[in-house]
């Protein structure tokens, strides 16, 4: 069942009304008008110098689509995560909403949200591109779907249809959950209609990654040359059976040892999560464990993470050094928005990022008046302008999207 307790987010559970009369928690919404909100040419020369933006793809973009209709449809939300009854649900919900900036649409969100995300991505040069993320539901063992414990689905041809429509703007990743029965029918249908990924949020889907009843899976999903991406780390807790575990990263070896390549979403930089390597069993950061297996020679070309949320409060700022300065990581990064997140001023303050020695102080009103009508520019530009002892993200991590065309174009 879901999970109704205390704390959403940054958020507890019972401030989940009063979050909407907080103006300094709100979204600014701001649409894109009149010159106050003009970028100097300056600005956007820094942050696409040395870039071509016919390589650049956000991979980490998430969609939502009817909120209407009936618990049998593809595209679906929860009525808990509506209701403020369930105030734990429901400050995920708002939040979520509101960075979207629809919250004023209850009956068209799903348009609302598109009209938004297309009014952002159109201040990105011709060429850039966007993943946008299908999600399937909470399944049992025995692969049946389960309604009360899915929180969200967005379906994989609402998603792939944005993609063909706006075929210059997006990519698309299908969601399968791998005990389906007709799993790998969903896959090839998926791989067919031209996705460049699939993606799983374990947690919230029901999934072992290290499950042998996944084997047959990764098969096929490395037979079609698929990435896999998937959340890794602490996932919000919102469903009361659901396993953190299946968010460690040490599950990511029964894909990758099956030649999947795979990308570990937020680099699993929240939570720790229990290292069955080492005697004892002890818990330690889910970010070490990701290391542990960036470190092995055999995952070189297979394994990668994904910036996005990285710089969010609520994350360590020291693993943030450690992506941008050891060279560990070079050339394992790839470049995700998780948008709409970014558009939750309070959860990546501009002030704050300063104030951790990431911008420089003169940056910091040029990236707020982004913030302000924005968030996905924001989120960019901020890991553009980004220096760690004088050092920035390596360029390589926002020319990516030749992984995720790779399948597209075979």
């Amino acid at each position: 069942m879901l999970r109704a307790g205390a704390g959403a987010l940054l958020l507890g559970g019972a401030a989940a009304g009063a979050y909407w009369a907080l103006d300094s928690l709100r979204s600014p919404c701001t649409p894109r008008t009149g010159s106050a909100h003009d970028i100097p040419a300056e600005l956007l020369d820094r942050l696409w110098r040395g870039l071509d933006p016919r390589s650049f793809i956000d991979m980490h973009v998430h969609v939502v689509g009817d909120t209407t209709g009936a618990a049998g449809d593809e595209s679906w939300i929860n009525p808990a995560m509506m209701q403020i009854s369930h105030p734990f649900l429901f400050a995920h919900f708002a939040v979520f909403a509101d960075a979207s900036c629809v919250v004023d649409h209850p009956a068209g969100i799903g348009r609302a949200y598109l009209d938004r995300l297309l009014e952002l991505v159109r201040e990105f040069p011709e060429g850039a591109r966007f993943l946008l993320l299908a999600l399937d539901g909470w399944h049992d063992p025995s692969g049946s779907w389960d309604a009360e414990r899915t929180i969200l689905k967005v379906s994989n041809d609402y998603v792939a249809g944005l993609a063909h429509r706006y075929r210059d703007r997006f990519a698309w990743a299908a969601s399968v959950h791998p005990y389906r029965k007709d799993a790998i029918q969903a896959l090839d249908h998926a791989a067919a209609a031209g996705a460049s990924a699939v993606k799983w949020i374990p947690y919230l889907m029901g999934i072992d990654p290290a499950s042998p009843q996944c084997d047959a899976f990764y098969a096929r999903l490395a037979a079609l040359r698929l990435p896999l991406i998937v959340h890794s780390g602490w996932e919000h807790s919102l469903i009361a059976e659901a396993d953190q575990e299946w968010g460690n990263p040490l599950r990511l070896r029964r894909p990758l040892d099956s030649g999947v390549t795979v990308v570990a979403a937020h680099c699993a930089t929240q939570g720790d999560m229990r290292d069955d390597e080492r005697d004892g069993a002890v818990q330690v950061p889910a970010f070490q464990l990701l290391r542990r297996l960036i470190e092995e020679p055999r995952y070189r070309g297979k394994l990668y993470g994904d910036i996005s949320g990285v710089i969010s409060t609520g994350r360590d700022p020291r693993m943030v050094r450690e992506l941008v300065l050891d060279e560990r990581w070079r050339g394992r990064l790839l470049n995700g928005s998780d948008y709409p997140l970014p558009g939750a001023t309070f959860l990546t303050p501009a002030a704050r990022l300063v104030e951790l020695g990431f911008l420089a102080p003169e940056e910091l009103a040029q990236v707020a008046q982004i913030q302000s009508h924005n968030p996905l520019l924001f989120d960019f530009a901020v890991k553009r302008l980004l220096r760690i002892d004088a050092r920035p993200f390596d360029s390589s991590i926002f020319q990516s999207s030749a992984i995720f065309r790779a399948r597209a174009k075979g």
